[in-house]
């Protein structure tokens, strides 16, 4: 919608807008202030029966290197600040959690929106059948 101009302002992944500017060369802006942001955890199944190699994967795959790394393939935060010191300068600017664009940062309510996720959607779905 935003591409083909029938809306000004949307809200997006940060990784797909960051595609359409980079690779697509679209005149688009991301706007920092006020952004939703969402952590993403690892868990490990209570009585997992390989306990220590799933430790060994998440101790791993949480390093500040890879972390950083993974910038080179979608443009989407590191969760460790520690990692952004290994992020490539060209990519920092669209990282959600690049310093510079966490000031005004909002926390998702997951409580929230578990309880009010079916009267959004279909407000939603009104608004855009309009």
């Amino acid at each position: 919608m935003l591409s083909s101009g029938e809306v000004a302002m949307t809200t997006s992944y940060s990784g797909r807008v960051y595609d359409a500017i980079v690779v697509d060369k679209q005149p688009f802006k991301l706007i920092w202030d006020g952004q939703v942001q969402v952590a993403e955890v690892y868990g490990i199944v209570k009585g997992s029966k390989n306990l220590a190699a799933a430790r060994q994967l998440i101790a791993a795959g949480t390093t500040p290197e890879v972390l950083a790394a993974q910038t080179r393939y979608v443009s989407y935060g590191p969760l460790r600040k520690s990692a952004m010191q290994h992020v490539d300068a060209k990519v920092l600017p669209y990282l959600p959690t690049a310093p510079e664009n966490t000031k005004t940062a909002l926390q998702l309510d997951a409580d929230w929106w578990s309880e009010n996720i079916d009267e959004v959607n279909q407000k939603f779905a009104v608004w855009l059948s309009k």
